[in-house]
């Protein structure tokens, strides 16, 4: 675990190698960016009794989060006696859609990224992520556009954010 530790710093923490939230990577398809990105993930969220907390430090677009709504679903289908019902029918509605709007969307691009960082634990681990969720667009019939990569770093959501007319002034 401690020869791990450092390495996993270097891949996902800070300045990240590989980003584990949804809005790092993308296609720029929404106008209003970022914020209209999360406001619809939260919407998933919200319409089925799931919030993050204040005191939670992951963004709702960060892949434990979308992980776990998912397999709210999931669990919400399951407990139904019978999948015919119009709760059952609600929650895979909205599992399809979540899967093409978000979690089948970007895992794909994610995946890519850590194959190309070579880290043995968690290019088996990003491998083992991809094929379940694109086992789980094929349960649903969820046929998600790919996005092509992580997006270049936004030097307006720096924490260091210095103003680029700073040296010409």
């Amino acid at each position: 675990m401690e020869t791990l530790q450092p390495a996993y710093l270097t891949l996902f923490m800070g300045k990240a190698k590989v980003s584990l939230h949804e809005t790092a990577y993308g296609d720029g398809r929404r106008m209003g960016g970022r914020p209209v990105e999360l406001a619809d993930i939260n919407g998933f969220y919200s319409a089925f009794g799931m919030h993050i907390q204040d005191t939670d430090p992951d963004l709702p677009d960060h892949l434990s989060v979308e992980l776990e709504f998912l397999s709210t679903l999931l669990l919400k289908m399951a407990w139904q006696k019978t999948p015919s019902t119009a709760q059952s029918q609600i929650c895979a509605r909205a599992a399809r859609k979540f899967l093409e709007d978000h979690l089948g969307r970007w895992v794909p691009s994610l995946v890519k990224q850590l194959d190309e960082e070579g880290l043995a634990p968690w290019i088996a681990l990003g491998r083992l992520l991809n094929l379940a969720i694109l086992g789980e667009c094929r349960a649903f019939g969820a046929k998600p556009v790919l996005l092509p990569g992580r997006l270049p770093a936004d030097p307006m959501q720096a924490d260091d954010f210095n103003c680029p007319m700073q040296e010409a002034a």
